[in-house]
């Protein structure tokens, strides 16, 4: 990849930055909706328990790594902008 291409999707990349944490603000609202509406949900019907919980764990793991690959991207945005200050800045 050229410096050119890097400087752009970066450039993209910091400017969405407030899209992003909405994202993860919106990702981690979800989560905790599915999770509170699944354990509510059990407790109406408590047939099933061991799928029920298999059910949980798997869609907690599914908003889980939502949220930290959200997280990671945002850290990312950060590295940017912090080799970016110490470049024009030394």
């Amino acid at each position: 990849m050229s410096d050119e291409k890097i400087i752009e999707r970066d450039d993209k990349l910091v400017k969405s930055e407030k899209s992003w944490r909405r994202a993860r603000i919106g990702a981690i609202c979800l989560g905790t909706i599915y999770v509170l509406f699944f354990l509510i949900a059990l407790k109406e019907r408590p047939s099933f328990p061991g799928e029920a919980i298999r059910s949980l764990a798997i869609g907690a793991v599914f908003w889980l790594v939502i949220i930290d690959w959200l997280n990671l991207r945002l850290s990312h945005i950060a590295s940017i902008k912090l080799y970016r200050g110490k470049i024009n800045n030394p």
